[in-house]
């Protein structure tokens, strides 16, 4: 698609960002054209003012940039000789600004004014971005300025009590100063807390208290009798004599508030599950693998699980929302790494799409379908896990 013919015998005058694309950009749109860089911004709020009205809506004042009045003065020059001006800045949000600053400093009329946008530097693309020019976008660019106002005020603001209580020069910036407070409450939440102490008990209990004495004995002389070499006895095993015996197992779990420290919860719950499952697994544990893979609807899953006895994790998958719920994902890796670790596993974990919460809901299903595998004695019923899960 070529790009529209001058209207008039005047040269057209392109502006881009960057000298090192108006050549070649220029060759691609031939003559008729000439094409200058503006060498980035040309106006910018003034370096030794705050320039900034707060009580009018924030409104800015610019000037032009200190180096760039020569470039403005030979670009008003040849915009007051051209029929068009294509402004060719960056397609972000700071070329958009700055598009905007240069149609405001060269004062051009809005139907003078064609911004074109490209995100390679080919004949094809120079072509079709000037086949179908467009008007400035003033979302981007008041995004753009929200960003450059707050930078100022945060940055006046906070200088200078970083100059008076650690050293002179420094500057605060509006992502950084947030970030700070962030770490400083969270790190006071953590000083804050008090401990309470949590505790797990296991029992065996049974139904006649006369009896408790004998099968207690009973009770460690079959473990003591294991039967199965080093292995020990099997959760089925264990669980068919209490239930032989009249007697249960039971877990008594308390649990302090561990609201504050999310980081040491989610690792406490992978290393409980894999040292259950670990004991659960029995004989399986360093001659098998097993593997699944889980397609939903908005992510992939692909699981591979080495029973190899030795700890090994491998995460690969980002997720786009930092929170789940409840759940920070950037946990989501360290579960499966603590569960390698207690379950002496090699897991492999690789997921893909753009649903945080089908693509963290697809890791944790495609690693129970590939341990269900593993637990699978002669049919697809489970073993029984009395006592461990």
């Amino acid at each position: 698609m070529a790009p529209r013919k001058p209207q008039t015998d005047g040269p057209q005058l392109v502006i881009v960002e960057s000298p090192a694309k108006a050549k070649t950009i220029n060759k691609y749109l031939g003559k008729g054209y000439v094409v200058k860089a503006s060498m980035g911004h040309v106006r910018d709020l003034p370096e030794r003012s705050l320039a900034i009205d707060v009580e009018n809506n924030f409104q800015p004042t610019y000037e032009i940039v200190e180096g760039r009045r020569r470039i403005v003065s030979e670009l008003k020059k040849l915009a007051e000789k051209a029929e068009t001006v294509f402004l060719a800045t960056d397609l972000d949000r700071e070329g958009e600004a700055i598009a905007w600053h240069l149609a405001s400093a060269l004062n051009l009329p809005p139907e003078k004014i064609r911004r074109v946008i490209f995100n390679e530097i080919t004949e094809s693309a120079i072509r079709a971005a000037f086949a179908n020019p467009h008007q400035i976008d003033m979302d981007k660019v008041n995004a753009q300025q929200a960003r450059r106002i707050l930078d100022r005020i945060v940055g006046y603001e906070l200088s200078p009590l970083l100059w008076k209580k650690i050293a002179k020069g420094l500057s605060a910036g509006r992502v950084q100063s947030v970030a700070v407070r962030m770490i400083c409450d969270r790190e006071q939440e953590i000083r804050d807390f008090i401990p309470s102490e949590s505790w797990k008990i296991t029992g065996h209990f049974v139904t006649a208290i006369d009896k408790a004495d004998d099968l207690a004995k009973a009770w460690r002389d079959f473990l003591a009798n294991e039967g199965n070499g080093d292995e020990g006895r099997k959760l089925r095993e264990q669980a068919e004599w209490l239930a032989a015996h009249g007697g249960f197992a039971l877990d008594l779990s308390c649990r302090g508030d561990l609201h504050i420290d999310e980081h040491h919860t989610v690792e406490d719950c992978a290393l409980a599950l894999g040292e259950a499952l670990r004991r659960a697994l029995g004989t399986k544990v360093g001659i098998a693998r097993y593997g699944f893979v889980l397609p939903m609807d908005e992510a992939l899953t692909q699981v591979a699980i080495d029973l190899s006895g030795r700890a090994i994790s491998r995460f690969q998958g980002r997720f786009e929302r930092e929170r789940v719920g409840e759940l920070p994902t950037e946990l989501v890796p360290h579960f499966f790494r603590s569960l390698a670790d207690a379950l002496g596993a090699a897991i492999h974990v690789s997921v893909t799409g753009e649903n945080s919460h089908h693509m963290i809901e697809g890791c944790f299903k495609a690693v129970g379908r590939a341990l269900r595998q593993a637990l699978r004695r002669d049919s697809d019923a489970l073993p029984s896990t009395k006592g461990v899960l």
